[in-house]
């Protein structure tokens, strides 16, 4: 077993059960480190100990960039080297984050910081962040430069905690997070029935209706299977129809991949208008009979995944006619607040929404425009 000797106040060495001597320390910050090379004999380890002591006392003492034979050079690792680490063991809830989360963050690092990205740890500065983050704030896409931004202090934490460096040159950069989008206006219930009237496909009025009337996420729109659709009995015998969430399609660099929704909560059963319904039995008609038959498929194929952007110029016509002018996820929101308005209670607005936390799901959750409605509902008080 290693024997630790010589114990000091600042720090000690101990020997190696391979006749090396190791150091041990506490840094300035309170933290224990151990030096990240060893030493052939105690007189060289007690000569580094003194240094680490005397630097620490002048405040000059940083991070020993030294490196033992097989680690990483800390001095010479570089922004994407650092990222590539990260990306490699991060996870969300237990589980790897998803294949379109990482294609995003590997996309920060090589579009976005792409000058940052082959500079070593210790060159990036505050100064450097301050000046990359100021360039980029000029295309004026203020949204997407913050969350590239949070995504490299996301980095530089992790690299603080694995003593890689020694503060977060992000910290000292303030209001650098804070910039939130306004978001897009919620459709009112006509423009809702608007934009499903004037649909120029049958197709694409039932791709509007899913969103809309049953509150499905595009990439679950696009990875629905003739067997995910079912007529099932309810509590009083009556026949309904169900469709069951358990797969979402995600396109990453170019390829269709298959994943599952995007928390536990996304796997969910959803029981479906009626007017709904019909649609969809008129769709199933026209589709090939195969139970794993997409129900939008590209070409001819019937297993063939659509592209989930190829909504986007039949939506910029339909929602101009009906004079919105707000994004296509927003026919979600439209219907979680159709739902909530409903009755539903928080735990029935997670389940519909596929949602792990109340916080997101109101979110989705908007004004209705029954100010006049509401105020005939108040008591009189004058």
């Amino acid at each position: 077993m290693a024997k630790t000797q010589g114990a000091r106040a600042y720090g000690n060495i101990r020997k190696l059960n391979s006749g090396k001597f190791q150091i041990r320390y506490v840094d300035p910050n309170g933290i224990n480190r151990t030096g990240r090379i060893t030493f052939s004999t105690k007189a060289l380890a007690n000569k580094e100990l003194e240094n680490i002591r005397i630097a620490i006392e002048k405040g000059t003492w940083s991070v020993d960039y030294l490196t033992q034979e097989g680690e990483q050079n800390l001095k010479v690792m570089t922004l994407s080297e650092l990222a590539e680490r990260w990306r490699a063991q991060a996870t969300k809830g237990g589980r790897p984050l998803a294949p379109k989360t990482l294609a995003h963050y590997e996309g920060y690092i090589s579009s976005a910081l792409k000058d940052l990205s082959t500079k070593p740890l210790p060159d990036l500065t505050t100064l450097a962040i301050e000046r990359w983050r100021n360039q980029d704030l000029k295309r004026g896409k203020y949204a997407y430069t913050t969350k590239v931004f949070k995504h490299l202090k996301q980095l530089l934490a992790w690299a603080v905690k694995r003593r890689w460096i020694l503060s977060n040159p992000c910290e000292l950069i303030e209001g650098a997070t804070s910039y939130k989008p306004r978001e897009s206006l919620t459709p009112s219930l006509e423009q809702v029935r608007l934009m499903l009237a004037n649909a120029e496909t049958p197709e694409f009025k039932l791709e509007l209706a899913l969103i809309a009337l049953a509150g499905l996420r595009p990439e679950e729109i696009y990875e629905l299977r003739r067997k995910d659709i079912k007529r099932v009995k309810n509590q009083t015998g009556e026949q309904e129809t169900q469709i069951t969430i358990t797969r979402a399609v995600s396109w990453i660099k170019g390829q269709a991949l298959v994943v599952p929704p995007k928390s536990d909560k996304g796997f969910r059963p959803l029981v479906i208008q009626e007017d709904l319904a019909g649609l969809i039995t008129a769709r199933l008609k026209r589709i090939d009979l195969s139970p794993e038959a997409l129900l939008f498929h590209a070409g001819a194929d019937p297993l063939e995944h659509r592209r989930v952007a190829s909504y986007r110029n039949a939506w910029e016509r339909t929602r101009a006619q009906a004079g919105y002018t707000g994004a296509f996820y927003t026919l979600r929101r439209f219907h979680l607040t159709e739902w909530k308005l409903a009755g539903a209670t928080e735990a029935e607005l997670l389940a519909r929404g596929g949602h792990s936390d109340i916080s997101i799901a109101m979110r989705y959750q908007t004004t209705t425009g029954r100010d006049s409605e509401l105020n005939a509902n108040l008591r009189k008080v004058l």
